[in-house]
């Protein structure tokens, strides 16, 4: 087949879909100060753009001159919420907000502020509360359908949670939550 241009065949090249991160002699200096910052890794770039203030901007130039997926590429290590807390659990985190003076139930607070719902992925006990307060708000809406069970109805069952549906909308939408 031929080039529209001429002169041949129509040239194919095969990219990578996935690419892989590239780092930066920055990105070395940062992982240097970590132990330092606590493990914080936007504490250890800020005091790495101090102490390296024209590296950092080589990594600016470097950072901003590949393409959008090439950015983005090299940003996804360090850019969600669980790689902000570190290797740290929820307890961990909430342990160390309690030095700082504070009571349990403030610290965790803070730690849910700063770190999002992500903190609370390796806790059995945050979900088995979840699933008995979902089972606690189905059994209130059926409940609440009982009463409203007609005997003499075509369907009354299906009737009775219509009715429960429309009488309870606040309740009806936890339910809905809750699943």
């Amino acid at each position: 087949m031929h080039s529209p241009c001429g002169g041949g065949s129509y040239l194919t090249a095969v990219t990578p879909v996935v690419q892989v991160p590239a780092r930066h002699p920055f990105d070395d200096q940062v992982d240097e100060l970590l132990p330092q910052t606590g493990g914080s890794r936007s504490a250890a770039m800020v005091q790495a753009r101090l102490l390296y203030p024209a590296l950092f901007q080589s990594y600016q130039r470097w950072s901003s001159g590949g393409s959008a997926q090439a950015q983005q590429t090299a940003q996804g290590e360090t850019s969600d919420q669980f790689n902000k807390l570190g290797r740290a659990t929820f307890e961990q985190a909430v342990a160390k907000e309690m030095t700082r003076g504070c009571n349990e139930t403030v610290a965790g607070q803070r730690v849910l502020q700063a770190h999002g719902y992500r903190a609370l992925d390796k806790r059995d006990d945050y979900i088995a509360k979840g699933l008995a307060a979902a089972d606690e708000v189905q059994s209130q809406f059926y409940k609440a359908a009982d009463d409203y069970v007609d005997a003499e109805a075509h369907s009354p069952r299906c009737e009775a949670l219509r009715a429960a549906r429309l009488a309870n909308p606040g309740l009806f939408r936890a339910l809905q939550a809750a699943r």
